[in-house]
Order: C-alpha cells, then structure tokens, then sequence
C-alpha cells in the first residue's frame, strides 16, 4: 500500500515532441487551426475545431453541393454545411 510517488521509477527513453508531418491529398483544402480554436473559413467566417488542435492542419474535401467532411489526418471530425455556415447560425461542425 505504497503511495505511487515511492516506487514509481523514471523510464530511460526519452520522449521527443516532433511532430510527423502529414500529407493531405491534392484536392484537399488545407486550414491550419489558429490560436483561438478555430479555423478561418473564407474571410469572414470562423469554423471552431478545438483547443487542444491549436497550430495543427486540418483538410477539408468537398463531398457535395456546400458540404465539407473535416479530416484530421485521416479522422473525420466531422462535417460542415456551407450555407449555413455563410448564413451565420452558430451550428458548424457536425459530427458523425
């Protein structure tokens, strides 16, 4: 019944934080996501991601007339309806 402090021991590898870099396919739209969470869509139009995505890349493909899947890597995170997007309701992202 030792507290975890008293046997835990440090591991000898070392862990580094590079990141690897990934490719989108061609045709994807690639958005890197800013400071505050979110990704700029267009010049006016702001799509929140997370916070914990902050300076990573997204790509976004158009599967349809105005709708977007959001990939990160190869996760889909979601979808997006360019209209109402445009039309400044605050439903964004949809997730599957």
């Amino acid at each position: 019944m030792n507290k975890p402090a008293k046997v835990h021991v440090m591991s000898d590898r070392k862990y580094t934080e590079k990141r690897i870099p990934f490719g989108y396919p061609i045709h994807y739209k690639v958005i890197k996501v800013t400071s505050n969470g979110a990704a700029r869509w267009g010049a006016y139009n702001w799509v929140p991601i997370s916070r914990a995505s902050i300076g990573r890349s997204i790509g976004t493909e158009e599967k349809g007339i105005g709708i977007w899947n959001v990939n990160y890597r190869d996760v889909l995170l979601g979808w997006i309806d360019k209209k109402q997007l445009e039309s400044k309701k605050h439903i964004y992202i949809f997730i599957e």
